[in-house]
């Protein structure tokens, strides 16, 4: 099923909706054919209203079990008071609500691309949860600090699996929507900035501290990836100074995740170190990769390879391999040999692919 913006369904889609989301953030590069609709414009459901709820029972059912297991990880004993305290939150701010709903469904149809239906209920959710956020964007207001941190988080894994399943849409890169999902992921520093003392006294803070020291037993060495020395000389030759300095951090940062990466199969670990990434990225790389500058284009390829080691992450899958694939298209022979690691890792995943091939099912995307 082709999306067609114009279609009452998929006009609703996540991809389309999601673009309106955060539109103050500063580093926002939207994708091709951005646009905002007004509240007024709501989805039309296909089927009827009790199959609605009965959907919907499915996806608050399946929040526990799916999208939010991982956080519980090492701390089974700290999980019933956050569900507790979680559901209590979730029924009193609908904006976050409908937002975890509208993950929950992307997360079942991670699992089963047939499931339309909670694809589009999903797109649904996501809808009412952008309207009604809207006005507590950036606000200081305490009562909706924790709502609208959690409501971030959730904003910008929704964006990343999104990007998944538009893999195959003709209109959207896959180089464009990656950097609109991290302008998106950037959000969580805006909402949280502004209460981060009430967000550390709230009854969510042993998860939060915990994801945010899941690293601290491991030591990076970046230096001991073979590449690294080469693409960080590579980044030398950047002008002005500011966009090397950019440039320089971004590699680090990046290196040092992969570090990381390849020391622990924790899933924590996965889940901090592909959360975190745009967040501690300076917001001029998007514009670098944008504008398609070569050497940030390297960068967003040593990046694709950190997301590949993650790829159990349901709203990762496939993706790395398809940005691979379109910034070495986009690159040229002449970056090839600055792309060998990320060549080397495109082609294993192929062949690794190539094996156990399944048909490929049509998504509500392309």
């Amino acid at each position: 099923m082709q999306c067609d913006e114009t279609h009452p369904e998929c006009k609703s889609c996540l991809r389309f909706r999601i673009r309106c989301s955060f539109k103050d953030v500063p580093s926002e590069a939207c994708t091709p054919g951005s646009q905002t609709e007004t509240t007024s414009d709501i989805v039309t459901s296909t089927s009827d209203q009790g199959s609605d709820n009965t959907l919907d029972l499915e996806l608050m059912a399946n929040i526990f079990l799916g999208p939010l297991h991982d956080l519980f990880r090492g701390q089974e004993e700290k999980s019933h008071e956050f569900i507790k305290e979680h559901t209590a939150l979730l029924f009193s701010k609908r904006y976050l609500l409908h937002q975890v709903l509208a993950m929950s469904g992307l997360h079942l149809f991670s699992q089963d691309r047939s499931r339309l239906d909670v694809y589009l209920r999903s797109s649904y959710h996501q809808k009412e949860a952008l309207n009604l956020a809207q006005p507590h964007i950036g606000s200081a207001a305490e009562d909706h600090s924790l709502a609208m941190f959690l409501f971030a988080g959730y904003t910008a894994s929704c964006a990343s699996a999104e990007m998944v399943f538009s893999q195959n849409h003709e209109d959207d890169n896959p180089i464009d929507i990656t950097v609109h999902a991290w302008g998106l992921s950037r959000g969580i520093v805006i909402v949280s900035t502004l209460n981060w003392s009430y967000i550390q006294s709230s009854w969510a803070w042993p998860i939060i501290q915990q994801q945010i020291d899941v690293d601290s037993a491991f030591e990076s060495r970046p230096k001991d990836i073979p590449a690294y020395s080469m693409v960080r000389a590579l980044a030398f030759g950047v002008q002005p100074a500011e966009d090397r300095q950019v440039c320089l951090n971004a590699i680090e940062h990046t290196f040092r995740a992969i570090s990381l990466l390849q020391q622990c199969t924790d899933q924590q670990l996965w889940i901090k170190l592909a959360s975190s990434w745009p967040i501690e990225i300076d917001a001029r790389l998007d514009g670098l990769v944008t504008e398609r500058h070569p050497v940030a284009l390297v960068i967003m390829a040593y990046y694709a390879c950190m997301l590949n080691l993650v790829s159990e992450l349901w709203w990762v899958g496939a993706w790395p391999q398809t940005l691979l694939r379109h910034i070495v298209d986009a690159l040229g022979d002449e970056w090839i040999e600055f792309l060998q690691w990320p060549m080397e890792i495109l082609t294993h995943t192929q062949a690794h692919t190539s094996v156990g091939s399944h048909p490929a099912q049509s998504t509500p995307s392309g």
